[in-house]
């Protein structure tokens, strides 16, 4: 059987900011035999030690670096996400990179213009903010790879990572294209006056966490919600989202993640 682990970096000043315990809680919920390995501020130092600096480029592949040691698939998930229906998708898949949209079904980043670089069509620029691996050959290259030009870049890791997945050196899937039934982070964030407008719309069917994607016209389950950056105003995370969702759906959070 494969083993597979999640990781994030959350320093301890961002804890209650996120509220880390929300991703630990709906991580275990859904998925309770798979251990989330969290690289603290005590983790942190070990990396600025061992790197000698900070790697704020590459922190992702840095943290998720040590672990392929030991598991067959290593999955990193930035602190602000709730996990909220099973990760079928993305558990089951065997490729070497897997990722979801940066991009909204309208061509936007929230409710900002579409991010991509260079030739990346807009629909297949990924977020990093969940990326999978099955095996350590794509980690280990996407490190080395931030160290060396990921300062060049904006985006950092990021854009890297989308250089690296369009490369056609490794295998890839997009968990969740254009036109999907699922929903995987930060496609789902849309709106006029926030990026997260689109929240307020988030309905409960047959204990599924739904929205339906007025462009598309399909309604999508949401695996995974991802806050993506914005406004610092939003801290703490968790308080903040229960403000904008319906009542069924604040149910449904205390569910998962409580």
């Amino acid at each position: 059987m494969k083993k597979i682990v999640f990781s994030t970096w959350c320093t301890d000043d961002y804890v209650d900011k996120v509220g880390l315990g929300g991703l630990k809680n709906s991580l275990n919920y859904f998925h309770p035999d798979i251990p989330l390995f969290v690289y603290d501020t005590a983790q942190t130092e070990i990396l600025k030690k061992k790197y000698g600096t900070l790697p704020a480029n590459f922190m992702m592949p840095a943290t998720c670096s040590d672990l392929t040691e030991e598991y067959d698939m290593v999955i990193h998930i930035d602190a602000d996400s709730t996990v909220t229906g099973p990760l079928t998708e993305l558990l089951e898949s065997d490729e070497e990179i897997i990722g979801v949209r940066n991009n909204n079904s309208f061509g936007k980043a929230g409710c900002h213009g579409a991010i991509t670089i260079r030739d990346i069509p807009v629909f297949e620029f990924l977020n990093a903010g969940l990326v999978g691996s099955n095996g350590k050959k794509f980690i280990k290259e996407w490190g080395e790879t931030c160290q060396q030009i990921g300062d060049q870049l904006e985006g950092g890791e990021q854009d890297v990572l989308n250089i690296m997945f369009q490369s056609k050196k490794y295998s890839t899937k997009l968990l969740d294209p254009l036109v999907t039934n699922v929903s995987y982070g930060a496609s789902n964030i849309w709106g006029t006056d926030t990026h997260w407008d689109s929240w307020e719309e988030l309905y409960v069917e047959d204990d599924k966490l739904m929205l339906y994607d007025p462009n598309t016209k399909i309604p999508m389950v949401v695996k995974v919600m991802h806050q993506a950056g914005g406004s610092a105003s939003v801290y703490p995370m968790r308080p903040w989202i229960d403000s904008l969702v319906s009542d069924e759906v604040k149910e449904y959070f205390g569910k998962i993640t409580k």
